[in-house]
């Protein structure tokens, strides 16, 4: 073995059980200043195969992933840049589709659009009521269609989130004139009729700012006694959502928390053969260190 070699070579340590939330893990030991390259690699592949066994939230095992490899400063990083880039743009329509109009109760409102065009409001105006916007658009339900290719490499398949929610509309009065020229008040969403024509600073100016919760929210049926107002609930699919955002960046991590721990080194588990050192015994208790190679043939 050549010097190079030699410095190049490292014997596996054994592993440890850590505690990952009500699991455990058999982990390679935690990665030291003093590891050489190869031993990093063997560490990387070695905790990020036994951490993948879990069933366990994305975010955790994140955390533990960057905790034993050392690299915790990298993997925020990447979990920040991912969840920013949902959150900044979540509620830009150029992703979003519309789907439906619902009311106040969570009804989906047949009657809200224009003929020709179910994504169109009908107008504000006088006239007969067939001809005018309903009362009561409360909630628009939309599809999220956000592709992270902007923050993948440039070797990894595209990335995209989808998810389905509603975002509610607010409300506020107006008079008009029925078909007969009576006045009436209009309680109901008098923005644009043509959400997808608003620009992300005027979703969160127009509606986002105006409402209770600027979130993604998901209806559940109204209480007993409150038949007619839908349940609104941000929290649950706001978790959900941001657990395939990091499931979603999983790739991404494990090749920039490698190229970090092993710069211009190959990924490949079986490259790492090539350098570990098998240690045993002989009858006479001497100890023989050998090449994986060496020791299997």
């Amino acid at each position: 073995m050549d010097h190079q070699s030699a410095l190049e070579a490292f014997t596996p340590k054994a592993t440890v059980t850590i505690s990952v939330g009500q699991y455990h893990a058999q982990v390679y030991v935690k990665v030291t200043p003093d590891m050489l390259d190869f031993e990093r690699s063997f560490a990387f592949h070695q905790t990020v195969s036994a951490l993948k066994l879990l069933p366990i939230d994305p975010q955790l095992l994140l955390d533990t992933l960057g905790n034993q490899l050392n690299v915790s400063m990298v993997v925020d990083g990447i979990k920040f840049d991912w969840l920013n880039y949902y959150r900044k743009n979540w509620y830009n329509m150029a992703h979003l589709t519309l789907l439906s109009f619902h009311n106040s109760a969570g009804t989906i409102m047949n009657n809200a659009t224009i003929a020709g065009n179910a994504h169109v409001l009908k107008p504000i105006q006088d006239g007969l009521l067939n001809d005018c916007r309903p009362p009561d658009v409360r909630f628009v339900r939309t599809k999220l269609s956000l592709n992270y290719r902007p923050l993948m490499h440039e070797d990894q398949d595209n990335h995209t989130l989808e998810a389905t929610f509603y975002v509610e509309l607010p409300q506020s009065g107006a008079q008009v004139l029925d078909g007969n020229g009576n006045p009436r008040n209009l309680v109901t969403w008098h923005g644009a009729a043509d959400l997808t024509t608003l620009s992300v600073d005027q979703v969160k100016a127009d509606i986002l700012a105006n409402v209770p919760y600027a979130t993604p929210i998901e209806l559940n049926p109204g209480a007993f006694n409150v038949p007619n107002a839908a349940l609104v609930d941000p929290d649950k699919l706001e978790v959900e959502i941001e657990k395939r955002v990091l499931l979603l960046a999983m790739t991404t991590v494990e090749k920039d928390v490698f190229a970090t721990l092993c710069p211009n080194f190959s990924s490949k588990p079986h490259a790492i053969l090539e350098h570990m050192k098998q240690a045993n015994c002989d009858e006479d208790r001497n100890i023989i260190v050998q090449s994986f190679q060496q020791y299997y043939t």
